[in-house]
């Protein structure tokens, strides 16, 4: 907002902020527009308040599914064309973690709760058509509790698609079409 860019989010998640005419209350199941892209908000499961994914379409993209601060899905989603995925840890490596003790216990309810884990987001993806997808754009995994070579080979393996892992400064391309 701070650098003049509108904010859509819902109520729960906009108390949070001052408010500011950049700042925009949408609800869940209720589509919206800005430009070209046709926004559907739903809803997610995270320990914050009123999180949403979003199903968004544009022309030139297609419909892309945005999800992360979820640990799963109760929807699935049909002519999709792009997906942004959160894949935040793999079960086994955060309980090495725990028994080495490079992660706190304490921790492990809040991350089971409230983030993706490999397993679930395999499932996710293998339960949606995936016949149209281009590309699935791996987000927000976890410093210590996951590993990106094996998270990308994993999710190729399990949906026959291009999977690529979102880095700071990553540009991806999100077309309709695979060309």
């Amino acid at each position: 907002m701070r650098y003049g860019i509108d904010i859509f989010c819902s109520a729960g998640t906009a108390a949070k902020f001052n408010q500011t005419h950049r700042l925009h209350a949408v609800p869940s199941g209720q589509m919206f527009q800005v430009g070209e892209f046709k926004v559907l908000p739903f809803d997610v499961v995270h320990d914050a308040v009123e999180p949403f994914g979003f199903l968004i379409n544009h022309p030139e993209s297609g419909n892309v599914l945005f999800l992360t601060d979820t640990f799963y899905s109760e929807f699935t989603f049909r002519d999709l064309n792009n997906i942004i995925l959160e894949v935040n840890y793999d079960m086994a490596i955060l309980e090495a973690n725990i028994k080495s003790g490079k992660l706190n216990p304490a921790f492990r309810n809040r991350i089971v709760t409230s983030h993706m884990s490999l397993q679930t987001a395999k499932e996710l993806l293998t339960a949606n058509d995936l016949s149209k997808v281009n590309n699935i754009v791996l987000i927000h995994l976890s410093d210590g509790n996951s590993n990106t070579v094996s998270f990308a080979r994993e999710i190729g393996a399990a949906t026959g698609k291009t999977i690529t892992v979102a880095d700071c400064g990553s540009e991806i391309l999100l077309n309709k079409t695979p060309f």
